[in-house]
């Protein structure tokens, strides 16, 4: 399956990756200003799950946000047929927007997860050198400096998501909101 454009409903999006992604408030407001003047430009990416009916994002969760405040029915998509090209493209950087490095180290950790791959290699698959994937190798900071986020923490150190990592849940973490 080529790329295809579609329009897809909320109900149907499954946000599987959500807590790979940091949301920024004022960028979403930004986006939804763009959108009230001049409509979705940008789609979003998805992949289809066949086996549960729905679309799984990739990318484009401030997107989302932005329309779904905007009060749209529907969001604009491209629906990409292979889940581990579309995250590489994504951590690749082939969107507009830069991953900050919480988000690179969480897709990373996902593609290793879901893919049964190692790190290194990766790191070869995006063109970059092992040595990359060493930044994310520990991504929680010197204990007792107290988690500043809250519960939407997306430090590795702090997130639940992480399982026995998640068991210090923000007592490590010390990102700035």
């Amino acid at each position: 399956m080529s790329d295809q454009f579609i329009s897809i409903e909320y109900h149907q999006i499954d946000m599987r990756y959500r807590h790979t992604r940091m949301l920024n408030d004022a960028a979403i407001e930004r986006i939804g200003r763009s959108i009230a003047k001049h409509g979705q430009l940008r789609p979003v990416c998805v992949i289809p799950d066949v086996a549960a009916d729905r679309y799984i994002l990739i990318d484009g969760y401030l997107r989302l946000e932005a329309c779904k405040r905007r009060g749209l029915d529907t969001v604009l998509a491209v629906c990409q047929s292979d889940e581990k090209q579309a995250l590489l493209s994504v951590l690749i950087g082939d969107q507009q927007r830069q991953l900050q490095a919480i988000e690179q180290a969480c897709l990373l950790d996902e593609l290793a997860r879901r893919f049964d791959q190692s790190l290194s290699s990766l790191a070869q698959l995006v063109g970059r050198d092992k040595s990359w994937t060493a930044c994310f190798g520990s991504q929680s900071a010197p204990v007792g400096t107290g988690c500043l986020v809250g519960r939407n923490c997306l430090n590795l150190g702090c997130n639940p998501y992480f399982g026995a990592v998640g068991a210090r849940q923000h007592k490590s973490c010390s990102i700035l909101d």
